[in-house]
């Protein structure tokens, strides 16, 4: 069974097509129907039996075969998705008859039963070499469609149904590619043995571990964060938050933990807001080589908010938060007084102090903000920190 004989594969599965029809139709339903390929046209002889066309009006390359590769040691082979209509013809030469349509019933009926077509003698030599059954599902055919195949000689438009046979292959035609001997110079005249000199496995280096999923994805400093990838493993392996460091606490091939210690964020001075959170490779010479990076928000902190009234002229007085992360001069920060859900009085300005653990916000005088006890909200880089604390205005 060579693998020349599949170049006629095509045409076997409508030969295929055919005597399986006969089978069912004709040998088990003693229907004495005729069978024609081509465009469905009435036939122009005169016929005494009713009669089912085939059409093979499309051919597609099967984009779920593409990568399949039955025997490692060939190249490719070219798979298709076969598209045919059915039209039933009574024994007049009309498909639009009952007597059409009842056959046409009869045919799909029969294409149904099929599902996993059996080959026969004549096919087995072009179709046996597919190491995939070839199977027939129903497949939907549009007005249009229709429309536009049926022009013809009589432009008529014909009661037709679909269906598909897939995967049909085609093998190549080129030899089987075959590999020199292992422990033969073959670049030596004669070719000499040089035995486990010849054997080399070179070893592409991997390109560093990944992430697939990191839990929470927003953090506060010293939380702890899960991580799920592959290569998390190894002394070398280092977590990123920005341009922070992480240790691992716990490492898995597949999974590992570290914390966010305020310590490794102050150092790398990071500030709150979206960060990139990747697995990264210590090379030797210290730089790394770093994965596929993920979004982690990472979340201010307020521990607690005071307020002093006066100081300078022109000064209502002076509202300041302690926490964490609180901000830098260049960071986006914003301070909002809040009754309720309602915002009173928002500042977008305010001094950091030293290491981002407090932030003074100076209300004016000549808008002074009325007494009373307000909410205040915190955020920075667009991150809100998750407590709300109180303060009294007076």
């Amino acid at each position: 069974m060579g693998a020349e004989q599949s170049r006629k594969a095509l045409g076997k599965v409508g030969a295929l097509l055919e005597s399986s029809l006969t089978g069912i139709l004709n040998t088990h339903r003693s229907l004495g129907l005729n069978f024609s390929f081509g465009h469905p046209e009435p036939s122009q002889t005169n016929m005494q039996n009713p009669r089912i066309n085939l059409f093979l009006y499309e051919a597609l390359f099967d984009p779920s075969m593409k990568n399949f590769q039955p025997e490692s040691d060939v190249p490719p082979a070219l798979w298709f998705v076969l598209k045919y209509l059915i039209t039933a013809f009574d024994k007049n030469g009309k498909s639009d008859s009952t007597d059409a349509h009842e056959l046409m019933g009869e045919a799909v009926s029969a294409l149904h039963e099929l599902s996993f077509m059996q080959l026969t003698i004549s096919t087995e030599q072009a179709l046996g070499i597919n190491p995939e059954p070839l199977k027939i599902t129903m497949d939907d055919v549009t007005h249009d469609l229709l429309s536009k195949i049926m022009q013809g000689s009589d432009e008529k438009y014909r009661f037709s149904l679909g269906f598909q046979v897939r995967p049909v292959m085609i093998a190549p035609a080129k030899d089987r590619l075959s590999s020199l001997l292992v422990g033969v110079d073959y670049t030596a005249a004669p070719p000499t043995i040089i035995g486990e000199k010849g054997v080399q496995i070179p070893v592409i280096p991997s390109m560093g571990p990944a992430v697939e999923s990191v839990e929470p994805r927003t953090i506060e400093p010293e939380d702890t964060i899960e991580v799920v990838g592959t290569g998390l493993n190894g002394g070398d392996i280092v977590a990123v938050l920005g341009d922070a460091e992480l240790s691992f606490t716990m490492q898995q091939p597949d999974r590992a933990r570290c914390v966010a210690r305020t310590a490794s964020l102050s150092a790398a001075a990071l500030s709150a807001g979206m960060l990139p959170f990747c697995v990264a490779r210590k090379l030797p010479n210290g730089r790394l080589r770093r994965g596929e990076p993920v979004a982690v928000n990472l979340r201010p902190v307020v521990t607690s908010v005071s307020y002093v009234a006066g100081g300078a002229p022109g000064v209502q007085g002076t509202l300041t938060l302690h926490g964490k992360l609180l901000g830098k001069p260049t960071d986006d920060v914003m301070v909002a007084l809040c009754v309720g859900t309602t915002a009173i009085r928002v500042f977008d300005i305010a001094t950091p102090g030293p290491g981002q653990t407090s932030l003074a916000v100076t209300l004016s005088s000549t808008s002074p903000v009325p007494a009373g006890e307000y909410l205040v909200v915190f955020r920075c880089n667009s991150q809100q920190a998750r407590a709300g604390l109180k303060v009294s205005i007076a």
